[in-house]
């Protein structure tokens, strides 16, 4: 993921060298089209955080002991603390492990020096993906957590798809630093006191799951790599306007706002992209295709512009017409009724507004990114797209023209070799 930065403490000149001839950093620039700022890029499979410029230049980089890796996000903060995550690179024993595990959040100042660390990877839970840091400096983690064969078959899972292992499901911790360098957990949220199965009236949670549209079907969810990786949770964003969190549930297709601190704490509120998922309309109804880096547009954009407060979302694995598949940036705008804390409905009252994507993005030659990426709106109206397997970044005017591009210098597309 790479991350556009515009404080004005980072505004600098540009050079208007041609990097045609590259093949890896920058290798496309129009200073006239591009939004004017540095870039955050936390690459896989090394340590280190970096700030580049726009001429992919390293102006400042956050460094971590090469056996440790990402876990996989940092986000820079406004007074140049930067907000990172990191695991162990051997993960070979590790109780809970499938792809996007993490172990460790931390707050460093711009020199590198820790203020506070939390840590979560054991056999009962392992925090992974995404965080979001909160105005007040606390910090919303994803964490899962294992239950074990026997509780999910109380639970009401079908037995066909009970690992020996058991599940993992997904939480959300809300960290506050403490006074003696850590964080404590104030407040907690978990999928699994949101259930809802038609498989088996003897055990917990059994209804209809159509008519529960606001509880999560044990017994849905498209298999992943690791079998007891169940949700796959790979996004999480905050709404401090109307206390809300945004969540990106892969396995099911789906986007979830969550509320935070209204009149219904913890509440699934809405859900979109696969109304299949909770016992609405068919495969053809769906929108989104195991997407990730989903957030609302708050960031670079005024109030009342716009796509102001809609949601972006890297959509991976849109399916073409022919049977090939291929990548998308979108933009959405959920119907929100703040008075009463609700989201509109379709005409049939089942499934949640809108109908469709307000805006789309494909690129020409239709570069496919199965997992990772991200696309973030900028000041100016351009998107900044990551194709992550790729480390692929473009920055894209409001009429489609390529203004800058940056190629992630890969190892065999793999390891990264510093910029």
């Amino acid at each position: 993921m790479m991350t556009r930065l515009t404080f004005a403490a980072l505004v600098f000149t540009m050079s208007t060298a041609s990097f045609a001839q590259n093949t890896v950093g920058v290798t496309d620039f129009q200073p006239d089209l591009v939004e004017e700022g540095y870039n955050l890029i936390y690459p896989h499979n090394q340590p280190n955080v970096y700030l580049l410029d726009m001429c992919g230049e390293v102006v400042h980089s956050w460094t971590n002991a090469d056996s440790l890796r990402p876990g996989n996000m940092a986000y820079l903060q406004e007074n140049g603390d930067i907000v990172m995550t990191y695991r162990h690179r051997v993960f070979a024993d590790d109780p809970i492990w499938a792809g996007g595990g993490g172990a460790t959040i931390e707050r460093r100042t711009w020199d590198n020096d820790v203020l506070w660390s939390f840590t979560l990877n054991d056999s009962t839970a392992r925090l992974h993906h995404d965080i979001e840091v909160k105005p007040d400096g606390n910090v919303f983690a994803i964490a899962w957590e294992h239950f074990s064969a026997e509780e999910a078959l109380q639970a009401g899972r079908d037995t066909s798809i009970i690992p020996e292992g058991g599940l993992w499901s997904e939480m959300v911790l809300e960290l506050a630093p403490d006074t003696s360098g850590g964080a404590s957990v104030v407040w907690e949220w978990h999928a699994w006191d949101h259930l809802v199965q038609d498989y088996d009236a003897t055990k917990d949670n059994f209804g209809v799951v159509s008519d529960q549209i606001d509880k999560i079907d044990l017994n849905y969810g498209t298999p992943s790599n690791q079998p007891s990786d169940w949700l796959h949770i790979n996004a999480i964003d905050y709404d401090p306007y109307f206390n809300h969190l945004l969540l990106s549930v892969p396995t099911f297709d789906e986007l979830w706002i969550v509320d935070y601190a209204n009149f219904t704490p913890g509440q699934l509120l809405w859900r979109w992209g696969n109304p299949e998922a909770h016992g609405q309309g068919s495969e053809d109804d769906k929108k989104l295709f195991y997407q990730h880096d989903c957030h609302w547009i708050y960031d670079n954009v005024a109030p009342g512009t716009g796509d102001f407060g809609k949601i972006a979302v890297f959509n991976n694995r849109v399916p073409t017409d022919i049977g090939g598949v291929y990548s998308a940036a979108n933009v959405l705008n959920p119907s929100y009724a703040d008075y009463d804390n609700s989201f509109g409905m379709d005409d049939s009252g089942d499934t949640y507004l809108p109908l469709d994507f307000d805006w789309t993005y494909v690129a020409p030659d239709s570069i496919y990114s199965s997992g990772l990426s991200s696309f973030q709106r900028l000041d100016n109206g351009n998107s900044l797209i990551c194709y992550g397997r790729w480390g692929d970044t473009r920055e894209i005017t409001t009429d489609g023209e390529l203004a800058w591009r940056y190629k992630t210098p890969l190892i065999n597309a793999g390891g990264f070799a510093s910029p």
